[in-house]
């Protein structure tokens, strides 16, 4: 199990919501109401734990553009070319 898993404090429901039964982990617990005198925490991002790594070196969107419209009109030429 996962640590996010671990310490969340209400029950996970997932197949048996899907298909509109009752949680089999429901019918012995009593509903716990939370202290009212104190309001939850907000998570807290961390950038750190992110996974995704997005590029941000690399040509600008512009040469990108020439280079793939270049690469189009060159094919294209060639194509004329070849089965003229």
């Amino acid at each position: 199990m996962s640590d996010e898993a671990q310490r969340e404090d209400r029950a996970l429901r997932v197949a048996h919501t899907v298909l509109g039964l009752d949680s089999p982990l429901n019918e012995n617990q009593t509903p716990t109401v939370p202290a009212p005198s104190q309001p939850p925490l907000a998570p807290v991002y961390d950038p750190g734990l992110d996974p995704v790594s997005l590029p941000i070196s690399g040509w600008p969107p512009a040469a990108v553009g020439v280079l793939v419209l270049g690469v189009m009109a060159a094919a294209a030429v060639a194509g004329y070319l070849v089965f003229h």
